[in-house]
């Protein structure tokens, strides 16, 4: 008795696996691009957070930057940078309406002393990678942080 698979057996089970690898290939790197942005989104927040307490802490103000060519967010207090992350998904500025819209030249997100409160108007940040885009709100100037 003769015991194994043939080679037309083996190149058969080859090709179904080439094939639902290439059909799944696809849904995959979706999946990878939405945790990069999900992942840059809570380091945004946790950034953003971060400013508040240290406003609150030293009663001096804090300034956010985004930088979308280095794909850098930034805390600062006066010319020191406090805080850095650089993001693997591409960030783009800080998006303000100011009565007329939404406007990306909004410059830094100060973050007022003593209680760490942001400016009247919302504001969010944008992060995207590929189709999948996530953004942070800053709402109100208590700074409630939304991620959608």
């Amino acid at each position: 008795m003769i015991r194994g698979f043939t080679l037309i057996e083996l190149l058969m089970v080859l090709a179904i696996i080439g094939v639902l690898a290439a059909i799944s290939a696809p849904s995959l790197l979706e999946y990878r691009r939405g945790v990069l942005v999900r992942h840059a989104a809570t380091e945004v927040v946790e950034l953003l957070n971060r400013a508040k307490m240290i406003a609150r802490e030293t009663k001096r103000d804090v300034t956010f930057t985004v930088d979308s060519g280095s794909k850098t967010v930034a805390v600062h207090q006066g010319s020191v940078t406090i805080s850095s992350v650089t993001l693997n998904p591409a960030v783009s500025c800080i998006k303000t309406d100011e009565g007329t819209g939404p406007s990306c030249d909004a410059g830094p997100l100060k973050v007022s002393a003593p209680h760490g409160t942001f400016p009247t108007n919302p504001a969010a940040i944008e992060i995207t990678e590929g189709s999948q885009t996530r953004s942070v709100y800053i709402i109100g100037v208590t700074g409630k942080l939304v991620v959608r």
